[in-house]
């Protein structure tokens, strides 16, 4: 098929895409090829398209990478919440409170990382479909974790 041709040829800069959570946040980690300051050089922005929640992306501005901006925006409208926080060095990182997203324990998320060039798509991971998971209810460490 043209469209699995095509997701063949445009191999994404993010290699590994990592995630996690604790009670207050969804804590989000991009590998690349090497160093992703250098291998995002020709990127303006990263988002983190949320499916669930409905319509909600971060938006992270990485034209000052030593000093990413990062804004939350419901359906194109910057939201008063925000405390999205991000880091660019060797590896890309972003966290996003619970509270900013409006998601309670127990909600589906499902979502998936762009990476954009002056307004541009330039490429996605996952490439088709969206990363799911659910957010951890306050009894999450008791039924995951022993010592």
């Amino acid at each position: 098929s043209i469209r699995g041709t095509m997701t063949m040829v445009s191999e994404s800069i993010v290699r590994d895409l990592f995630f996690g959570f604790d009670r207050s946040q969804l804590l989000i980690r991009c590998d690349t090829i090497d160093r992703a300051i250098a291998d995002l050089g020709d990127c303006d922005e990263v988002r983190v398209r949320f499916v669930e929640p409905y319509g909600i992306e971060a938006r992270i501005d990485i034209r000052h990478p030593k000093q990413p901006t990062a804004r939350l925006m419901r359906e194109g409208n910057p939201l008063d919440l925000n405390g999205v926080q991000a880091g660019l060095d060797r590896i890309f990182e972003v966290s996003i409170p619970w509270a900013s997203l409006g998601a309670r324990p127990g909600d589906t998320l499902q979502f998936a990382i762009e990476l954009y060039q002056q307004g541009q798509s330039i490429g996605r991971t996952p490439s088709e479909g969206t990363i799911e998971t659910s957010i951890p209810t306050s009894d999450f460490e008791k039924r995951l974790w022993q010592a």
